[in-house]
């Protein structure tokens, strides 16, 4: 249970600093990427 709960504060961190750099992904985008292991970073 914790490592799920680990695992969606990393996705929602992610989603939101996407947001913050000025990207669109969705939270559910976000988690795309990240089980396909692409990198956000561009």
């Amino acid at each position: 249970m914790e490592e799920l709960f680990r695992e969606y504060n990393e996705i929602l961190f992610s989603a939101n600093s996407c947001a913050v750099e000025g990207n669109t992904f969705t939270v559910d985008e976000t988690r795309e990427l990240r089980e396909r292991r692409i990198s956000l970073k561009l």
